[in-house]
């Protein structure tokens, strides 16, 4: 199945129980500015510099316009470096959107629904930022398309706990690994295609049966400011 568009999604750690934030993008043809909105707390309005000079080491392209980021649900406080992956992610697909789209636009497509998480140097590495059992856990409850998380041994541990959580019931979770936000990026675009993502982390708790997908939609109005969500 192809998908057109993307919604990124993470780990929402300020909730008692394991739920999801979702990132959505705007953007206009302004001064370039870069903003977070949604309650950011300290190192997330950090994320600015971390996720512009990350895109850039990776020789991507940051949108020369003026960014707006809005972490929703916006009246929950947002912590953690983890949420970089999420944002930059988010930030790319709505770059690739603008420039495939040249006129306002309705996309009715299933987007593909993604977690992400995981801290950016600003080589564009993707580190290690802990909280796994819970977002495995967020997309097992969400059941989303797939999880994108750095390499990491207790991964696999994190998996093998949930499972026994749940009585040894199946857990449909794919996860997809990336040292670097490029890679992580190539590996999403190879999903949104619909082809077969190269050196994709398939864990053996995983089902073959076909992932669910929710339905939304992405909204671009106005021929000045188009605004996706991603």
């Amino acid at each position: 199945m192809k998908f057109e568009t993307l919604l990124v999604g993470a780990p929402l750690n300020q909730s008692p129980a394991p739920e999801l934030q979702w990132v959505e993008v705007s953007s206009s043809l302004q001064i370039p500015a870069f903003h977070i909105i949604g309650l950011p707390g300290p190192e997330v309005s950090e994320a600015r510099e971390r996720v512009r000079s990350a895109i850039d080491s990776s020789g991507l392209e940051f949108p020369r316009r003026r960014v707006v980021l809005n972490l929703s649900p916006a009246s929950i406080r947002k912590q953690g470096t983890g949420l970089d992956l999420a944002m930059a992610l988010a930030i790319l697909n709505h770059d690739t959107l603008l420039k495939q789209r040249p006129g306002p636009h309705q996309s009715n497509d299933t987007p593909l629904r993604i977690i992400a998480w995981g801290e950016l140097g600003l080589d564009g590495s993707i580190k290690d930022a802990g909280h796994r059992m819970r977002t495995l856990y967020s997309a097992m409850l969400e059941k989303v398309d797939c999880v994108v998380l750095p390499p990491h041994p207790k991964n696999e541990e994190a998996l093998e706990l949930l499972r026994k959580g749940e009585n040894g019931k199946e857990i449909r979770i794919q996860i997809v690994t990336a040292l670097t936000l490029i890679e992580a990026w190539m590996k999403i675009q190879e999903l949104q295609r619909g082809d077969p993502p190269s050196s994709l982390s398939l864990p053996a708790l995983q089902s073959t049966a076909a992932p669910e997908v929710a339905a939304t939609d992405t909204t671009v109005p106005g021929p000045k400011s188009r605004r996706t969500r991603v």
